[in-house]
Order: C-alpha cells, then structure tokens, then sequence
C-alpha cells in the first residue's frame, strides 16, 4: 500500500505498529474526520482502523470499518481480515466467500488458509482444514493460532501421534504458550493410563522387581522387557549389570518418553523398540541379535490377565527367549472371596435406581466383565475367607482357549447376600519374592477385581458354596 505520500497517515501507522493503540485509534478516527472517500488513501485508513480494532477486540466495529474499506477497494489481505471478523460473528458463509475471492487474486496471503481450516473445522470436514492449516503454515511456519488448531484437529481425526508432534513443534517455537502446553498435556496424559503413576511411586513394588533382577542379572545376561512403559524396570536390569536391554513398547508416545528417560539416566545399553513384542524380530539385522536370558514384564491388570500376559508370554518363549530363560514373574496365585457390595451392586446389574426401573440400560454393561474394587474402602461384607482358586506358571503356559479349573467349595463365615466374588492375587517374582495385590498387602498400587453374579443369593454361616472357576487368554470366570 503505497501510504508514503501522507506523511500525516504514515505517523500514525508507525505509531500504531509500534504498539500505541488507543493513541493510534484517535488519530485513525481524526483523520477520518478532516478527509473524505475522494482521497486516495481514505480506503487504507478505514482498514488500518479495522485492522487496529480487531487488535482491541472489538470485532463488530472492526468489521464495519472493513466493510466500507472493501467497498472502496477490494484487497485482498482487506478481504481476508474482514472474513477473520466474520467467523469471530459466526457469518461463516460470508467469510469462505470473501476468503474464495481473495484467492482468486492472491494464494500466498497465510491468515487466508488458516480462515478457511476454521471455516471448514466449523463444517466438520477435518481433513480439509488439516489441508488449509497445513497450506497456511507453509506460508507462515511461526503462525502459533494455525498449528495450535491444526494438532487440535489432528487429534480429532484420530492422528494422536501427528498432534503430538505438532504440539511439540509449536512449544519448541513458542515454549510459554499456555494453550499448546495445555493441550499437549491433556493429549499426552490420555496416552497413558492414570494408574501408572501410583505404580512408579509404590516403594514396595519397585523394590521386590529390583530385588529379583539382581538374583539373575550378570554381565553376560541379555534382558528383554516387555511393556516397558516409563523404563523403570528397563534401567533396574541395566543398574544390576545386565550386558544390554531391549525394552519394547507399543505406545508411540510412551516408547518416545521411554527413550529420554533412559538417556536422562545415562544409559547406553538400552535398546527401546516402539514394537509389540510379538511383532519383534531377532538375528543379526533384528530388533534383537540375541535371544534374551531374562525376561521381565509387568503386563498384568487388577484380574491379572487382562494385559495380556499369557499371550505375551507364550510367544516370546517361543520366539525370543533362550530355553532356559528366567522369567519375572515366574508365575501367580489368584485368590477369591465372597462378598456382599450393597452400594456396587446397584449397578451390577443395573436394576431400579431411586424407584425408577433402570433395567434396560444396562445393555450397557458387559455382565461378565471384571470390575475393579477397593475392599480397603468400598463398604462390604466379607462373607468367606480367602480361597486360593487358580495357579498359573508362566515358565509352562497352556494353549490359547478357555480353560476349566478345579472347583472349589467356599464356606460361609458371615452370614449376607452374596453379590459377587472378588480376587487378587500373588505374583511370583521368583521362587522366593512374591508381590500380593491383596487388600491387606503393603502393596497400595493395586485394587481388586470383582465379578458380580446374576443374581443375588442370601448365604447363612456355616454353609457350603461350590464356584466353577474357568479362565481364557484375557479373564477369569466365576459361577455358582
């Protein structure tokens, strides 16, 4: 815009790009005054003024001002600002006209393409705005508002990792944006369960891993870790002398944190595999030269199975593992007790709520799903003593199916209704370091699970319940 020939203009443009707006807004609106349409530049002033109310938030007049400099002269980067006052008003059919126009003059202008991934966000049509964010960062890749909407929506559409990069691109350039941090947070805490963290800071825990690492770690061991999550028990094998580690994980962004964690501590005999372990390969140009000495995994749930552990580790002796590999765990007990939950079973199943009949929501609900329980909290009535009700030996794991167990007959010391059957167990870290998830165990990581029958039976003191106890790859089942 050529603005040079009014010095009076000038002034205060470079007033107003110098930060001094209420000064530069007055003198915008007393130039205005003393000038009319017929001067040549009357149209540049309207749209600095529009341009410098957009900047004081004050959408509506901005908008007007922009209306009448395009009425005089149809600019594109005028157009383009008067579409950003029409989104912020909601009027985004006039906004993606007056941005389409604009484009048919001038493609390189960065605020057009980021106006039109809003218009088309707005639509829902999110691989379009991916497209017109994208377009607009390859105009302008400092355009902080484009690549904060553009990890948005990326995460919308179901690319976590590519949002998360995104989000990392933008908080390398602008480290303090309060939004991007906000956001990456959020995304990155949705990447990882919530239970993890009460497991790195259980003591107890930690300690009974370490303990059995350093039983069969020697220089010459290769270790595998399956499920490595944060490393720890990566670096506890390193830390005990182990000749090298890979740790695989599957989480992309958990395997990248994995990976600083391991550097921050300073080793260099850490391999982390952003792999399943059933997708790991070994030999010469494999994710693993060597089949491992030791595996160690701590790939269980509260019902013990739900990981995954008997698939995971059937393969890897299979696959990965040398014949006479040691396996942490080796092994566990799962111990069950009867138990009335009068506040959970109004849910388990889903019945009459506050005198309303309820039943069909509970469609919702898979009826034979492990539920988790606290049985240090959870107001109950412990009807039986503890029972162990399975052995499993992760050294020798069964074909994949479902299996039937042994009955047991579980007698009745407190008389109630019993609604469910809750279970933990012990895992076997060796022949001697066992880690219980037992609602009297020093371990507070753990909760129980419970599985809640049918219907509820009411059971005297004294008498005898058989349970049918059966288990397949992810659960156990119980039955009367």
């Amino acid at each position: 815009m050529n603005i040079v020939n009014d010095k009076s203009l000038q002034s205060i443009i470079t007033s107003h790009l110098a930060g001094d707006i209420i000064q530069a807004e007055s003198d915008y609106r007393r130039w205005l005054d003393v000038h009319d349409a017929a001067h040549p530049l009357y149209a540049d002033c309207l749209h600095y003024l529009g341009v410098l109310l957009i900047q004081r938030s004050d959408t509506a007049m901005a908008r007007e001002y922009l209306q009448k400099a395009v009425s005089l002269r149809r600019e594109p980067l005028w157009l383009v600002n008067l579409a950003a006052t029409c989104c912020d008003c909601g009027a985004y059919q006039e906004a993606e006209q007056l941005c389409k126009e604009a484009l048919q003059v001038d493609d390189s202008i960065a605020n057009l393409h980021f106006i039109l991934g809003d218009i088309a966000r707005e639509k829902n049509n999110l691989p379009a705005a991916i497209q017109y964010y994208r377009k607009a960062l390859a105009i302008q890749p400092h355009h902080r508002q484009a690549g904060v909407n553009l990890a948005a929506v990326l995460q919308d559409n179901g690319q976590i990792q590519a949002a998360l990069h995104e989000y990392r691109r933008i908080l390398a350039q602008f480290p303090d944006d309060a939004i991007a941090q906000h956001n990456y947070r959020t995304l990155m805490s949705k990447q990882l369960p919530a239970w993890h963290f009460p497991m790195l800071a259980d003591h107890e825990r930690n300690i009974l891993f370490q303990r059995a690492l350093e039983k069969v770690v020697t220089p010459e061991t290769v270790v595998l870790d399956i499920g490595t999550g944060s490393g720890l028990l990566a670096m506890m094998a390193a830390r005990a002398g182990a000749k090298c580690v890979t740790a695989c994980e599957f989480n992309t962004a958990v395997a990248e944190i994995a990976r600083t964690v391991v550097a921050d501590n300073g080793f260099n005999n850490i391999a982390v595999i952003n792999k399943k372990s059933t997708a790991l390969t070994v030999g010469a140009d494999g994710d693993i030269q060597d089949k491992a000495d030791v595996l160690v995994a701590e790939i269980v749930d509260a019902g013990l199975l739900g990981e995954g552990i008997l698939p995971t580790f059937r393969h890897a002796q299979r696959t990965l593992l040398k014949d006479n590999a040691r396996i942490i765990p080796s092994g566990a007990v799962v111990y069950a007790q009867l138990v009335q939950l009068p506040r959970m079973y109004a849910v388990n199943p889903v019945n009459n709520i506050e005198g309303f009949d309820l039943k069909a929501f509970d469609q919702f609900r898979v009826s034979n799903a492990p539920v988790l329980v606290d049985l240090n909290h959870e107001p109950c009535i412990r009807l039986s003593a503890p029972i162990a009700v399975a052995h499993f030996d992760f050294r020798n794991i069964p074909v994949a199916g479902e299996h039937a167990l042994p009955s047991v007959d579980v007698v009745i010391e407190q008389e109630g209704y019993v609604d469910a059957i809750v279970y933990w167990f012990d895992l076997q870290l060796d022949d001697n370091i066992n880690l219980s998830t037992s609602p009297d165990s020093a371990i507070f990581c753990w909760q129980q699970s419970a599985i809640f029958f049918s219907q509820r039976r009411l059971a005297k003191v004294g008498a005898s319940l058989q349970i049918k106890v059966a288990h397949n790859d992810a659960q156990m089942f119980f039955a009367f």
